[in-house]
């Protein structure tokens, strides 16, 4: 039986930019690379919003208008995804709560106050936005 990868997925189409951080320019070329050699593609997603804003932008220079022929979602819900055309689909991960949190607790942890919780769980949102509707 063949490996279908994560979620039933082929892991074939895993298109790897390169070590991270992942900038614009490399999800540009990871982009190009993908509608060449799998161009029955019909969403992406990427790995930071950077990548992502570079994926949107070579679908444009291939003449590709999304979200009809590929959806693209980034990661970090970053100021320029709000404003880019189309929106850019995000996930929201909430990096200053994460940030508040753990600085909160490893001040609790070092003047003693409490253990370390098992895990802390902060629920990351879609935002839904032009690229991907």
């Amino acid at each position: 039986m063949a490996d279908r990868g994560l979620h039933g997925l082929d892991p074939t189409r895993l298109v790897a930019a390169g070590p991270p951080p992942i900038s614009m320019r490399e999800g540009a070329v990871a982009m190009g690379a993908l509608v060449e050699a799998l161009p029955d593609t019909e969403a992406v997603i990427c790995a930071s919003d950077l990548s992502a804003i570079g994926a949107l932008t070579e679908c444009r220079r291939h003449r590709i208008e999304g979200p009809d022929h590929i959806a693209i979602g980034g990661f970090g819900d970053y100021e320029i995804v709000s404003v880019c055309v189309p929106g850019l689909t995000t996930l929201n991960p909430f990096a200053g709560r994460i940030g508040a949190e753990t600085s909160a607790l490893i001040l609790a942890l070092r003047d003693g106050e409490r253990a370390a919780p098992a895990r802390i769980v902060i629920d990351p949102v879609p935002i839904l936005r032009g690229s991907s509707r």
